[in-house]
């Protein structure tokens, strides 16, 4: 090797643009380097996905070994050599002089025009190989100058090539040429290629992207990896000085989409060419919840989400917030329409279904690239959970629309209309319901004349399936699942791994596929539908799902049981309704379908006049039995018609159950009941708590005692014991499909256990919104909930003759114990506490505070009086801090770190550290319902510190 240069400026060169522009995920450190490494110095090289060729001494570049087209394009890029220049720069000769034979031999190799490979110059291959060049003069100019001309030579020849629109591509392939002809402007010194590439990036970037900051190659792994390239991009383009603001903005919008699409099990749902992907690489806090099952980051807004200018709808039932793992919440995705996207596949319409763990409904993923019939088999209608219609033209072109879009607390309804076959019309009527977690699916097949239709719904390696009279019950890892079809029977076949018909397949990796089971249903006429349910079971799904009769063809009742909730659906014209009764109010005009009848309460004056109406109604009930009710239901008809339909009713539906026991108490019944009745003998039925007074200063038996507040009426169920303890507990969320409140959790484990009377209160919070499933105890903003409850507590600890009060709760319910236990002079024990709910995740805090306080952003706008409501710390700065007992998990990150911690660094400050007690418990990641056993040791312990702390005083 020669000299080193000595002035580079001397060069026709930028070396310094060189070393700035290389710069990404391949031009940098790789994970497996030294193997890389190790490889090349053997003369052997991994082009992944394929096996390890060895290229020897004389390379042979006009060489296929696997038959690829993937593999060549790699091969020619010569970015697989870089961790030799790497190496070189690091101050390996040996691996410089490898690194010049094997670029000197292809450019040596390229000169003489020899061979017939396409992907020499192949668009994208010729943008890396140019970087790759360019990366590599820095050291070359250093340690051996001699070979500089030839590179640069090279070098130009890519410059010009690039340079050349007859030689681009599209999409992400252009994009690529365009940043390696930026790389090779700015390191040749050539302001009019920069320029063009400047130019072009930026067009390229408006035409790839959506106003929601969506690209539309129609993949969801290509959506991240346009993503990290475009980043990529910008930051060479922000390197030189060119301004790239706006286009950071657009990417940081589109984000929201990657976090929407992830499944419950952390990577994209397979939409389009995308494998086994994980969202990772891009620094979000929305993309570390999801990628941590909810145990770090920060949880996004919605659950659900439609992308209409790119075509995708997203839906889940949670993301893990409320105690329920977050790998079990169901999730849907859908894509819709065009069918002729870049990396898509002719899916628009398609299901995409996961619920408790499993993938029940799956898209056929990646199977690899090229014009195989197997890939092209990938692509297509048939394996994919869609319509597909024999011997009618398909245009991928046609749009398929959505409409008719709507979502309430119990459930997700929308329509897609299909016109892509010729002189057909296909309406898929889709209903996601949150409550049992079924996804009915009802298509609709309008022809011109008489055609046949195929429905099929793919499932996901594993999942087996087992024919039933009506439907199959389909299992995979101990889970099951019931997909019934309703209606009139179609013909049905099912298919699991066929290579006649190319059926029942799922890509395994890249060229590999697994038998997977695919289930067809096929039809005939001029209109007819398929009616196709799918719902998680727990136990048999043989009565799952069953159709309600009805002698109106044209309705579509549904009753489901999942095993944990049942409920009936109702689909009637264009709405979806929970009763028949419903479709009945509908057809006479009683419940307009689709349109928000809500009460303004965010209004200070409208809240003041509806709370001020219903505790008129609540002290007329206490005057007496007959003559209470009668006014209190005069004063019930003067309520405004909407407060009784709005989700945040600040306890108006509540009140109406009070006053006739049984309904509503409403002359309109399309009102409906949120809770039971307090103003009868008993709750829970025959076998449930007995009711025994209301306002008493008195506890003589076990049952539910009732207490008044403003517009609320708090419900605590009592079990009498003998012992000096009265353990108090709180609930944390619920879940309304599966109770009618009111609840009182734990109540009869923990009596086992206890050292005295045990009292459960149901949170009233809940009793003003019927959407809310958690409530923290807070009341509004005339009840202070948590000293309401302070007070009964105190009253009845003394009744019962208790030397200590013990507060007990998990997660929300934990929160509510410390507030009342530092109120009523007592202890607690709180299982994964929140303890400031301005650090809690927004969302669900703000459906609290606008049910609560009237407005979702009670964080910016906090007024003094109201902080020690919604901060534990705030509350203990007020009265002093009280005994307490966390047991929390280490990896459920979100609630250690910003309200464990927090807790533990207040108590610090306040010199009160002996007060709080954390007990770590490690669960795994996510917000995660402690074990029985932890639970009932820990109030063993609690217990046990509370008799010897009595005795020694």
């Amino acid at each position: 090797m020669s000299d080193a240069v000595t002035d580079p400026s001397t060069l026709p060169i930028d070396l310094e643009a060189a070393r700035r522009q290389t710069l990404g995920g391949k031009f940098t450190s790789i994970g497996n380097e030294q193997n890389a490494l190790e490889e090349l110095r053997q003369r052997t090289v991994t082009l992944p996905p394929h096996a390890t060729y060895t290229f020897g001494d004389d390379i042979d570049w006009d060489v296929d070994p696997f038959q690829e087209t993937n593999w060549c394009a790699q091969w020619y890029m010569l970015r697989w050599a870089d961790p030799l220049r790497r190496s070189a720069e690091a101050g390996n000769p040996h691996d410089l002089l490898l690194w010049l034979e094997i670029v000197l031999s292809w450019i040596r190799f390229d000169t003489q025009e020899e061979g017939s490979s396409i992907f020499r110059w192949k668009d994208m291959t010729d943008a890396f190989r140019a970087r790759t060049l360019i990366a590599g003069l820095p050291v070359v100019a250093e340690r051996a100058p001699e070979h500089l001309p030839e590179l640069i030579e090279a070098l130009n020849k890519h410059g010009a090539w690039l340079a050349d629109p007859q030689n681009h591509g599209h999409a992400n392939h252009l994009m690529h040429q365009f940043q390696g002809l930026f790389a090779c402007g700015r390191v040749l010194r050539n302001d009019v290629w920069t320029q063009q590439a400047v130019d072009g990036l930026q067009t390229l970037f408006d035409d790839e992207h959506d106003t929601d900051g969506i690209n539309r190659e129609g993949a969801i792994a290509y959506h991240l990896f346009n993503h990290k390239w475009w980043l990529e991009i910008l930051d060479a383009l922000e390197i030189e000085g060119f301004s790239v603001a706006r286009f950071r903005e657009t990417l940081r919008i589109g984000v929201e989409e990657l976090v929407h699409a992830t499944t419950p099990l952390g990577e994209l749902v397979r939409i389009g060419d995308t494998g086994p992907t994980k969202p990772i690489g891009i620094d979000d806090d929305r993309l570390r919840y999801v990628l941590s099952a909810g145990a770090d980051g920060r949880m996004p807004a919605s659950r659900v989400k439609a992308y209409n200018a790119s075509g995708y709808l997203y839906a889940r039932s949670g993301w893990g917030e409320f105690e329920r793992n977050f790998e079990d919440e169901t999730f849907l995705a859908v894509p819709y329409g065009r069918s002729d996207k870049v990396h898509g596949h002719k899916d628009a319409g398609s299901l995409v279904y996961f619920s408790r763990g499993i993938n029940w409904l799956a898209d056929p993923g990646k199977f690899g690239y090229g014009k195989e019939p197997v890939v092209k088999r990938y692509l297509s209608r048939e394996t994919h959970n869609l319509v597909t219609i024999r011997g009618r033209k398909f245009d991928a072109s046609v749009r398929v629309e959505l409409k008719d879009f709507e979502q309430d607390a119990d459930r997700l309804t929308f329509v897609l209309v299909d016109l892509s076959y010729e002189g057909v019309r296909i309406e898929r009527r889709v209903v996601l319901s949150f409550n049992t977690d079924a996804l009915i699916i009802v298509d609709t097949i309008m022809a011109d004349k008489q055609v046949t239709a195929k429905q099929r719904w793919l499932t996901d390696i594993g999942v087996t399936a087992k024919q039933l009279k009506r439907g199959f019950e389909l299992n995979s890892e101990g889970k099951t699942a019931a997909l019934i079809f309703s209606g009139k029977a179609p013909t049905v076949r099912m298919y699991l791994g066929d290579n006649d018909y190319g059926l029942g397949w799922v890509a395994s990796g890249w060229k590999q596929q697994k038998p997977a089971t695919q289930i067809e249903l096929e039809k005939s006429g001029k209109r007819f539908r398929f009616i196709t349910t799918i719902c998680p079971a727990v136990g048999s799904s043989d009565d799952a799902i069953r159709t309600v009769p009805s002698a109106d063809s044209s309705l579509i009742g549904m009753n489901i049981d999942n095993g944990r909730v049942s409920e009936q659906i109702f689909i009637a014209g264009s709405g979806v309704y929970s009763s028949s009764d419903e479709v009945v109010q509908a057809a006479r005009g009683r419940i307009e379908h689709g349109k928000s009848s809500t009460l303004e309460l965010k209004n200070s004056a409208a809240r003041a006049d509806l709370l001020d109406s219903l505790s008129k109604i609540r002290q007329a009930l206490r005057t007496s039995p007959q003559a209470g009710s009668d006014i209190a239901k005069e004063e019930a008809e003067k309520l405004p018609a909407q407060s009784l339909f709005s989700p945040i009713d600040l306890g108006a539906r509540a009140v109406l159950a009070d006053i006739k026991p049984g309904s509503t108490g409403h002359s309109d019944s399309t009102v409906q009941r949120d809770r039971e009745s307090y103003f009868t003998e008993t709750l829970g039925g025959d076998d449930g708590y007995e009711i025994v007074g209301h306002q008493l200063e008195e506890f003589p038996r076990d049952g539910v005692y009732t207490f008044d507040a403003h517009n609320l009426c708090i419900a605590a169920a009592l079990i009498r014991r003998p012992g000096p303890i009265l353990t108090v507990l709180f609930q944390g969320a619920i879940d309304r499909a599966k109770v009618t409140p009111p609840i009182f959790q734990r109540l009869s484990s923990t009596v086992d256990i206890s050292d005295g009377p045990v009292v459960s209160f149901y949170d009233a919070t809940l009793d003003q919104n019927r959407e809310l499933r958690l409530g923290w105890y807070l009341g509004n903003e005339l009840v202070d909930l948590h000293a309401e409850i302070a007070l009964i507590v105190s009253k009845m600890a003394d009744d019962l003759g208790c030397a200590s009060v013990l507060c007990v709760g998990s997660s929300g319910g934990g929160f509510a114990a410390m507030h009342v236990a530092a109120l009523a002079s007592g202890s607690a024990v709180a299982f994964n506490p929140q303890t400031d709910l301005r650090k809690y995740h927004a969302p669900s805090a703000a459906v609290a505070m606008e049910t609560v306080f009237g407005r979702p952003q009670l964080v910016h706008e906090i007024k003094t009086e109201e902080l020690e409501r919604i901060s534990v710390m705030e509350r203990f700065r007020t009265v002093g801090t009280p005994p307490v007992t966390v047991v929390a998990n280490p990896e459920d990150t979100h609630h250690w770190t910003r309200h464990v911690r927090g807790l533990a660094d207040f108590v610090d400050e306040q010199g009160t550290a002996e007060k709080l007690q954390i007990v770590e418990v490690p669960l795994g990641k996510g917000h995660i319902s402690v074990p029985r056993d932890t639970y009932e040791k820990t109030l063993f312990e609690v217990y046990k510190q509370l008799r010897d702390s009595a005795q020694k005083q």
